[in-house]
């Protein structure tokens, strides 16, 4: 016998009376009816009401939780995880520019794509250009030409493949994912890989300090770019890893405190942590452009003091309250 259902499908108003069940006050329908023909009750509730809940696990929501609570905190976590993909892009095609750019000057532009043992001396994927000190580098020279051959590959490589008898590095690296390019970057020799960690550090520390720091700025930042591309959110994302201390301290004071660490751990593995990274390695153009962009998506909730279950909007994000003073005197100082 087919099993049978009250109704197909909840309608707006059903998903109004709901919420309102379950405690959500809903001070305007007509807003709540638009907002979830466009995002759906999922996305909008299901998706954001564990900072609301009374009890973990349970649907019941804090008293005095409502409708626009819950759609506010989707707007500007939707807001940030938007900049925060758009700046870690930013890093993803500066590590691809960098390694093509040392990789080319080194070895040269022409890559044997045939030969997957890479030995051919010619070919600037030659396994002797690299180091196999972590024994991951046949690995990482064969993936990067498995993925320059599939048939998924970027179309300036297909053009190459096709017209020219090279593949050169900046071409290359069109098809490759950024998780490639990091490990690509891993098995880079001292000389080369000297260049590209000091590309996006500067300053006096040591290149054995920062070339650790940039491997697990790379590793974080990679994590939050592919959470955030499949619609996680960014706010109480948390990293498995950790940023290290002294090398961290030292290249984002006075952004980060010895405070912020011993008292919140996403400040070296969540949001916070993606926020110092991304200032510590962008560009100073990009620095800046990210400060202004985060300001303008974040200040606007905090200047008109609105709560999100009962708190502010930096302790919902695990934000320092003076955070943005923070960039700006971080910025200054630099």
């Amino acid at each position: 016998m087919a099993a049978t259902f009250d109704k197909p499908f909840l309608d707006y108003e059903d998903m109004i009376n709901l919420m309102i069940s379950r405690g959500i006050i809903v001070f305007n329908r007509s807003f709540a009816k638009e907002a979830l023909s466009s995002l759906s009750y999922y996305t909008l509730v299901n998706g954001y009401k564990d900072t609301f809940l009374s009890v973990d696990g349970t649907d019941h929501f804090i008293d005095g939780t409502t409708f626009e609570e819950l759609y506010s905190l989707y707007q500007i976590d939707s807001s940030i995880n938007s900049i925060l993909l758009k700046y870690i892009l930013r890093i993803e095609h500066s590590l691809k520019s960098r390694v093509s750019y040392t990789v080319a000057e080194s070895f040269g532009v022409y890559t044997d794509l045939n030969d997957t043992t890479n030995k051919n001396k010619a070919d600037y994927l030659f396994r002797d250009n690299y180091s196999n000190s972590t024994h991951k580098r046949n690995n990482t020279l064969l993936s990067i030409k498995q993925r320059a051959t599939s048939s998924d590959a970027s179309d300036s490589v297909k053009y190459y493949i096709k017209k020219h008898n090279h593949v050169p590095p900046w071409i290359l690296t069109t098809t490759l994912s950024f998780g490639n390019c990091i490990y690509w970057y891993r098995i880079l020799k001292p000389k080369q890989k000297d260049y590209v960690t000091n590309e996006f550090i500067h300053g006096p520390m040591n290149i054995t300090d920062k070339k650790v720091f940039l491997n697990n700025c790379f590793d974080l930042l990679r994590f939050f770019r592919n959470r955030i591309a499949h619609g996680h959110k960014v706010f109480d994302l948390t990293w498995s890893g950790s940023l290290p201390v002294s090398q961290y301290l030292a290249l984002s004071s006075p952004l980060v405190t010895p405070n912020d660490i011993a008292a919140n751990t996403y400040s070296t593995n969540g949001l916070f942590a993606v926020v110092s990274v991304l200032l510590i390695i962008l560009d100073t153009y990009g620095k800046r452009q990210l400060s202004v962009e985060l300001h303008s998506a974040i200040e606007p909730y905090n200047e008109r003091n609105i709560k999100i279950a009962g708190k502010n909007i930096f302790d919902i994000f695990h934000l320092p309250d003076d955070f943005f003073d923070r960039i700006f005197n971080y910025l200054k100082a630099i």
